[in-house]
């Protein structure tokens, strides 16, 4: 128990032991509940409660009657979680501050506008979310989980994301990265 809180201290974390701990709360979720872990469906969740409060009269259709009506369920609580023990990692470790983080290579390429940024990701994660939830799971639902139980949907899903990814960051950066 020593060496976890000791862990928890540090400021960063070995990949190594970051992953063994994601492996085993992954397999734990597995055995105990019968859940893997992903977070996709969370947002849309909460999304629910917006759409039943500002258009109650959507609330009828197939996709908020069946396929996800408003309410809290487990992604919605590891997402909760996820967020809680970020914070008290941050918290023990010292490194906790509020801040805009400033990534050198955007500012190299798309000048120092916090503003630009912002929007720009919210666009970006409207649109990963879209994609989530047409796909049905997201990275962590169908990358992790999925490849751990070796789907192969997961090991193709992985495969085509380090492809995205590849292709993305030379269309954006060049080859420049």
């Amino acid at each position: 128990m020593d060496w976890i809180i000791e862990q928890m201290k540090k400021e960063r974390w070995s990949p190594y032991a970051a992953g063994a701990f994601f492996g085993l709360v992954n397999v734990l979720a597995l055995l105990l509940i019968s859940k893997p872990l992903g977070a996709s469906t969370a947002f849309a969740k909460l999304t629910s409660y917006a759409v039943k409060f500002l258009h109650p009269s959507e609330m009828n259709n197939t996709y908020f009657k069946f396929i996800l009506p408003p309410g809290i369920n487990f992604t919605v609580i590891v997402v909760v979680g996820v967020l809680i023990g970020a914070f008290i990692s941050a918290k023990m470790s010292g490194d906790f501050r509020w801040r805009m983080i400033t990534d050198e290579q955007w500012v190299q390429h798309f000048g120092p506008s916090v503003r630009k940024r912002w929007i720009i990701a919210f666009f970006g994660a409207i649109l990963i979310e879209y994609g989530a939830q047409m796909a049905g799971g997201c990275t962590s639902g169908l990358a992790i989980s999925g490849t751990m139980q070796l789907a192969p949907a997961g090991l193709i899903f992985i495969a085509g994301l380090f492809a995205a990814g590849i292709f993305t960051a030379f269309l954006i950066y060049g080859k420049k990265y």
